[in-house]
């Protein structure tokens, strides 16, 4: 169950974030994940849905080292919560080698926000704009008069 759950989601994920996928604009991409996890959350939450293992994983873990092992839910715990790194990466390797295509081109929509992308990482637009916060040593701004109050 929770297997199928986490590959549903992967495949949706990889389909999504697929540059030659033409079913796929980049602008409608997180509405479709979105609309998977709510399918995903809708259908199985009467039993219990963990789809994020570094939320579960941390309070499980923080509750056996309070309260001993107890807490820890057994067996199912660590099953349940560690089911969707390998759905995950069997999700992607089903993606990577039945559905892609690597003859195929990149749309003209993913072209535009990947040129974007590179536009944005040549012009620094990710980089403060003050000179006391940059990153190298000798680039660095120098504070020329401490004010003593």
């Amino acid at each position: 169950m929770f297997v199928a759950k986490d590959y549903i989601l992967g495949i949706t994920i990889f389909a999504c974030l697929d540059p030659t996928n033409m079913l796929v604009p980049p602008a409608f991409a997180p509405f479709i994940i979105a609309m998977a996890y709510a399918a995903a959350i809708w259908s199985f939450s009467a039993n219990g849905l963990i789809a994020n293992t570094a939320r579960d994983l941390g309070g499980r873990l923080a509750a056996l080292t309070i309260w001993g092992l107890p807490a820890g839910g057994g067996s199912y715990a660590a099953m349940a919560a560690l089911t969707n790194i390998p759905a995950m990466l069997l999700s992607y390797l089903t993606y990577d080698l039945l559905f892609s295509d690597s003859d195929r081109v990149v749309d003209s929509s993913h072209l535009e926000v990947l040129n974007a992308h590179k536009n944005h990482r040549r012009m620094g637009a990710g980089r403060p704009l003050t000179p006391e916060s940059e990153g190298m040593d000798h680039e660095k701004g120098v504070v020329g008069v401490v004010e003593r109050v």
